[in-house]
């Protein structure tokens, strides 16, 4: 990757690799923004990606091992996929995307800067649907983050932590879940950014296009379980690691 990197921003460059997973194959041509993988669709709150937004990976093996994952699943749930589908594609021209990944190890650090730019996360309109509960319980120990108390800001950090189960990877990919889509997006294209970066793996963390006309139309590679042994490898250390766990 040749991107760059700025003050809260990640420029991407032409050039740029970006990768994706699917469950199965026979995807489209074309990027769409009504797709929906089979894997984020609930029961209770419908589809997850409901503003058709396009996440990537910059690292082809951290797309077919979370592939991998993704069939293990699907396969504990009884849902049986013997292929998936990887794809690559290629940055056009430069897409400014907010960094929610470098430097920040904690939700509440993320939080932070969301506050410091002036994008409110912490109100009625966004939702932690782990837990059921709107961000804005979460109103006063965003304000007491930037006391300059030090027990208090760090009470503050550790509630704001607690709410998103520690989990930064949780908290960025909420930002877009279900309702919480709309609002995010609009409030980071009101700022001119395009999309946003967030962690979710140690090798490539996860970037997130809210329009896909600066990237190049989608290559598709067909992994099947029973010819792909990497893919196989994958799964059965999967499997593996999970009988150990019970």
């Amino acid at each position: 990757m040749v991107m760059r990197k700025e003050e809260n921003s990640i420029i991407l460059e032409p050039g740029d690799l970006l990768y994706r997973y699917d469950l199965g194959e026979k995807l489209d041509a074309e990027w769409l923004t009504d797709y929906s993988s089979p894997e984020y669709i609930s029961p209770k709150y419908g589809r997850k990606n409901t503003i058709g937004a396009f996440f990537y990976f910059n690292d082809r093996t951290v797309a077919i091992q979370t592939l991998a994952q993704a069939i293990y699943n699907q396969r504990e749930l009884g849902n049986i996929y013997d292929c998936g589908t990887i794809t690559q594609c290629e940055v056009l021209n430069e897409i400014f995307l907010l960094d929610l990944s470098t430097g920040l190890y904690r939700c509440s650090n993320i939080i932070s800067v969301l506050c410091d730019l002036g994008i409110d996360v912490i109100n009625e309109q966004f939702f932690n649907y782990q837990k059921e509960l709107p961000h804005s319980v979460l109103k006063d120990a965003t304000i007491n983050l930037f006391s300059n108390n030090k027990q208090i800001a760090q009470d503050a950090a550790n509630e704001i932590d607690k709410f998103f189960l520690n989990r930064i990877n949780l908290l960025g990919q909420s930002l877009t879940d279900f309702g919480n889509g709309k609002p995010f997006r609009d409030m980071l294209i009101s700022m001119h950014y395009e999309g946003y970066v967030f962690w979710e793996n140690p090798v490539s963390d996860t970037y997130c296009l809210f329009n896909p006309n600066k990237v190049s139309s989608p290559i598709h590679e067909v992994l099947t379980i029973e010819s792909d042994e990497k893919l196989q490898e994958l799964i059965e250390g999967i499997e593996r690691r999970a009988k150990q766990g019970k």
